[in-house]
Formats: C-alpha cells, structure tokens, sequence
C-alpha cells in the first residue's frame, strides 16, 4: 500500500527536500531552489488505511508535474490551452473563483494520460499553495 507519508520522509531525510505541510492527505516538500512536489497517496492514520482490494499492493506514483508561468494571466492561459484542444480544469485550492484566489492554476491531461499543472506559482512565490489551504495542523479539528 503507497503511505504518502513514509515516501515524503525517505525524500525529506535522504535528499534533504524540505518539509512545508502535511494536510492529511499529502505532503508538499521544497526541493532546493529548483521547485516542489506533492507527495500523495494513503495516509496510516486514516481509519479504512490498508483495507481493500489494493492492500498488498505497494506502488509509488508521481501525480503530476506542475509548471508554473510567469507574468500569469489567468484568461489567457486558459485560452492557450484550449486552444490547442486541451482541457483547462481550474484547480485554486479551494473553491475561490481562480480569479480571485491566492492560488491560481489549470490542470490538463498530456497526449500519454499524465496530468500537468500549468500555475502562476514560481520560485518566488512557491509556498502560494501552502498559504491558500491553511492546512490545520496534525491533530486538530
């Protein structure tokens, strides 16, 4: 069974990615100055965690890959995507209306079934995703 939690912490101690939060589902780390990734999959702490068809199985998966484009123009990013015949599904984090939330991006599936995220988050501003969920911390209600 993937257990996000155990794959964030062999990144975290072994290349040294640093640790932003954990919201109960995922874990994003910062790797170095070169970007971030979300780590997901099961969570031990979840009740039904190992039960299933699926609980011998132990897979690792990346997600997606995000991008992120700077100037960002929220409309014509959508509209280059669409454009070329791709799907702009907006994704803010939360259920803001992406022209209005702190975090604004796209996801679109690539011709082989990956998901890509094209986001206004950039080096500089990176830890926009963490800042828009206000993940409580671990434990709390």
């Amino acid at each position: 069974m993937t257990n996000y939690k155990e794959s964030a912490s062999f990144y975290s101690n072994l290349l040294g990615w640093k640790e932003t939060y954990d919201e109960g589902s995922q874990h994003e780390l910062l790797i170095g100055e070169v970007g971030d990734i979300i780590v997901r999959g099961g969570n031990p702490n979840d009740p039904n965690f190992g039960k299933g068809s699926t609980a011998t199985a132990r897979q690792a998966r990346l997600d997606h890959i995000s991008f992120g484009i700077s100037p960002w123009d929220t409309d014509r990013v959508k509209a280059e995507l669409e454009k070329r015949g791709l799907k702009a599904q907006s994704d803010t984090g939360t259920h803001d209306d992406i022209h209005v939330a702190a975090y604004k991006s796209y996801h679109t599936t690539t011709p082989n079934g990956y998901d890509l995220q094209i986001s206004y988050v950039t080096h500089d501003n990176r830890l926009a995703s963490t800042n828009a969920v206000r993940p409580k911390p671990m434990g709390s209600q």
